[in-house]
């Protein structure tokens, strides 16, 4: 079994996320597997921002599954993921993968692309790819990832064809046991949600340490998720999407309200215990506020933040001083409310991906591909 990150070391706090120290370099034998939605900013202008996010996760959740028992780093995007997967691995993924495909079309009505790259293909071509690991509560892990080979990978898949998967796919089961949509919209507590994506361009690795630092001289809490406000209003806006995700045919209906009594049984326990210290309840919710990707590194720097007016205005400002003095290029979005989709495998093992709300990092994306296109 080629398990090759299940001794990589791993760091806490958000600030060694840019350090050498923690940093590995993919294996020749490892595989990418990008995915994205096609026309995903016309989705989620049309509403759709939480099919968005549901399709996104619902790929590494299948990748996850198939690939149990080995470390399998990954990064949410918002519309797609970069999934790192060891080359005996990849023959297993593609069926589960098409009826991902199969699934988002179908249900959500959005059209996910899937491309594997081989990580031998982007060392022949001069590129690095390096994974590192960040230690959550629990079993939980979260990754990040860094290098001009994920910049090659994304452009060999646009290029050409001959890495994406088909559309034809074999009947069977989905692989996403432990894919849930079980927590309300997370409302702003400050004032706004704001989704940052930062592109480094001094390859300087300071840049990225010093604007945290930022943030945390200004006094941005940088836990998004506030056990104590998580909202517990029954039945979830979403919780419909976790059955569109996870079931077929005439079992939907039945699944629904099987999960909906299960969820209300859930809501119950945690309106009365998430305030007590000896209870399960609250240890999970404790965990859960703390095992988020809501600040990550994918080459650019990640974040979505929970911040006042005079922080945002604050967080902006040195943002547009790095990008006039040529060290950063960055694009932004606000919104009122971040989204949670959620993959769970037990107490112990469970990550949260976080967006930010009407398609935080889409949009936020978009405008750092406008102003580049702007220079030319």
């Amino acid at each position: 079994m080629n398990n090759a990150f299940s001794h990589l070391k791993t760091f806490k706090n958000f600030e060694d996320m840019v350090s050498d120290d923690y940093y590995l370099n993919a294996p020749q034998d490892w595989t990418v597997v990008l995915t994205d939605i096609k026309g995903s900013t016309r989705a989620i202008q049309n509403g759709k921002y939480k099919s968005v996010n549901m399709v996104g996760v619902m790929a590494i959740v299948t990748v996850q599954n198939i690939c149990e028992g080995i470390r399998i780093p990954a990064v949410f995007g918002g519309d797609g993921a970069t999934i790192l997967v060891p080359n005996d691995c990849v023959s297993k993924l593609k069926e589960p993968l098409k009826r991902c495909q199969l699934k988002a079309s179908e249900e959500f009505d959005l059209d996910l692309r899937v491309a594997m790259i081989p990580v031998k293909v982007l060392i022949e071509q001069g590129s690095v790819l390096q994974v590192a690991c960040q230690q959550l509560e629990g079993d939980s892990l979260s990754y990040m990832m860094r290098g001009d080979g994920l910049l090659l990978a994304e452009k060999l898949a646009k290029q050409s064809e001959e890495y994406h998967l088909n559309s034809q796919v074999s009947p069977g089961e989905l692989a996403v046991e432990g894919l849930s949509c079980r927590w309300n919209p997370i409302p702003s507590q400050q004032g706004q949600i704001l989704t940052l994506i930062i592109k480094n361009q001094s390859r300087d690795v300071k840049v990225y340490k010093e604007f945290i630092g930022f943030l945390r001289s200004i006094q941005v809490d940088l836990q998004l998720v506030n056990p104590d406000k998580l909202s517990t209003h029954y039945p979830p806006k979403h919780l419909y999407y976790e059955v569109k995700a996870t079931t077929v045919g005439w079992l939907r209906g039945l699944k629904y309200f099987a999960l909906l009594f299960l969820v209300g049984l859930i809501t119950l326990a945690v309106r009365s215990q998430k305030k007590n210290p000896q209870s399960a309840v609250y240890k999970y919710m404790s965990d859960l506020s703390k095992n988020t990707d809501h600040i990550k590194l994918e080459e650019l720097l990640k974040m979505v933040l929970d911040v006042n007016s005079s922080q945002q205005n604050q967080i902006i400002k040195y943002l547009e001083n790095q990008e006039q003095r040529g060290a950063l290029s960055f694009g932004f979005f606000n919104s009122s409310e971040a989204l949670m989709t959620c993959f769970v495998k037990n107490q112990q093992n469970h990550i949260h991906f976080i967006d930010g709300g009407d398609g935080g990092y889409a949009m936020a994306a978009r405008m750092l591909k406008e102003k580049a296109a702007q220079k030319f």
